[in-house]
């Protein structure tokens, strides 16, 4: 079997950029809870920060769709 590389889990992992950098920030900010004994908040952090960056990315995709409809932006040519 095939070992993916980084771009293709990417590719296949549903998570874009921002879902990653909303993990990434989540993470961060929960690593400062566990500095103050709540066990686990940097995982749920770094959970929560993956959610609304998957939903910010949901938006912007649905967003750029719409604008691109009716324009030949998403035309293949044909």
């Amino acid at each position: 079997m095939k070992e993916l590389s980084s771009v293709e889990v990417e590719m296949v992992s549903g998570a874009g950029a921002i879902a990653d950098t909303g993990a990434s920030i989540g993470s961060a900010i929960g690593s400062i809870g566990e500095q103050f004994g709540l066990k686990g908040s940097a995982n749920f952090g770094k959970e929560i920060g993956a959610l609304w960056g998957s939903i910010a990315e949901k938006g912007l995709q649905t967003f750029t769709g719409f604008l691109g409809a009716g324009t030949g932006a998403n035309n293949t040519g044909k």
